[in-house]
């Protein structure tokens, strides 16, 4: 019943020539008893955290051979690390990085919050916090870890 994260790509890019910063992506795939649950991207500027947060992407759906863009949807969070909390903050998908030709559907706030499909976006998080070393920097940015900070859900 544990959710395992597998890390795929990665990239960054910059540094940008307006501001000198340097952008990560990673993604993976987060898997509930070796079956596929939903594939993930994690998007942030580095060193800037405490200040920007973080993009959080999923695509749920299916994944087998058969499937298509149509089958599947995405959702998209906010992720904040500030002196108060870390959150999470569901927000419309519509604006997500994730292409249609990946994920057909994007689904808004409310059809996430009060749903179950909620109980999964919010296991998958933090699942990608505790076990996916690339975004360590996500966990501290103003001196506050995961496991020991307050968790806020939006």
């Amino acid at each position: 019943m544990s959710i395992e994260i597998e890390a795929e790509e990665e990239s960054e890019s910059g540094p940008c020539e307006c501001c000198g910063r340097v952008s990560r992506k990673v993604w993976g795939m987060a898997r509930r008893d070796g079956k596929e649950l939903a594939a993930f991207s994690v998007y942030w500027t580095k060193e800037y955290v405490g200040e920007q947060g973080a993009d959080f992407d999923f695509i749920f759906g299916r994944f087998d051979e058969d499937a298509t863009a149509e089958d599947r949807s995405v959702i998209s969070l906010l992720y904040r690390n500030d002196r108060e909390a870390l959150s999470f903050i569901v927000v419309d998908g519509e604006d997500s990085s994730v292409p249609t030709s990946l994920a057909a559907h994007a689904l808004k706030r409310e059809e996430v919050i009060g749903h179950p499909i909620a109980a999964d976006v919010f296991a998958i998080c933090y699942a990608i916090l505790l076990q996916d070393p690339r975004v360590a920097e996500l966990n501290k940015p103003n001196g506050q870890h995961f496991r020991t900070g307050t968790v806020s859900l939006h």
